[in-house]
């Protein structure tokens, strides 16, 4: 969309636009898998802009430090919420054209280049957190060919991590009866207290940001879930 600015300039449309985007992603976020990382991002942004338009938005009821208020969080809250729009909806492949449209988007004419689907697998590495939680920690494995850092591969856009808890012990992915995406290592993997002193088994993909998944781990890495 380099020809075409989606984000409205008036900030009266900028904030119907914004809260559209917020609210309908937050209500799909399931069937759109987006990671809850992504929306808790942008929270805090999306709010400090809320407050300070509210205040500021009546031009014969309010001063400069509002106004100036009002301009800061937008200057922080837009190049997020473009980044939000581009990577969990636009590129999206769950997201359709009829939903962008309702979205007042829509995707780039012409033809792209296709990302590819990822090649290479996750190291993930797994420890306990506070409560009932686990933490999953994912990063390239540097054995793997290319690999010049540590991050997520060119053109992905998340992990999928597959999980179940007890036994039987889990042969593969496909045994597993929970998952959770993420786009931030650690991902916090929440279980019941009822669940505590149980094992329970990781296995992880990359996702890129079309949303195919490629291969997952060959074998579970497991631990026991505190509490």
């Amino acid at each position: 969309m380099a020809n075409q600015d989606y984000i409205p300039a008036g900030d009266a449309e900028f904030d119907q636009f914004q809260e559209e985007i917020y609210t309908t992603a937050t209500a799909k976020k399931a069937g759109w898998k987006i990671p809850d990382d992504d929306l808790t991002a942008l929270k805090t942004p999306h709010d400090d802009w809320v407050a300070a338009y509210t205040v500021a938005k009546d031009p014969d009821d309010r001063t400069r430090a509002q106004v100036r208020a009002k301009d800061d969080a937008r200057e922080v809250y837009e190049p997020l919420l473009r980044q939000f729009i581009q990577r969990d909806l636009i590129r999206n492949s769950l997201v359709t054209n009829a939903d962008l449209t309702s979205l007042a988007l829509k995707r780039p004419d012409g033809t792209k280049t296709k990302v590819p689907k990822p090649t290479t697998v996750p190291d993930i590495q797994v420890t306990t957190g506070p409560g009932n939680t686990v933490k999953v920690g994912f990063r390239q494995a540097m054995q793997e060919k290319g690999v010049k850092s540590r991050g997520k591969p060119d053109g992905v856009a998340r992990v999928r991590i597959k999980y179940k808890v007890g036994t039987p012990v889990p042969q593969s992915y496909k045994d597993c009866t929970d998952s959770v995406d993420a786009s931030r290592s650690p991902a916090t993997v929440s279980f019941s207290p009822d669940q505590a002193g149980q094992r329970v088994y990781f296995f992880a993909a990359w996702v890129n940001t079309t949303n195919q998944e490629g291969n997952y781990t060959p074998s579970a890495v497991s631990i026991i879930i505190p509490g």
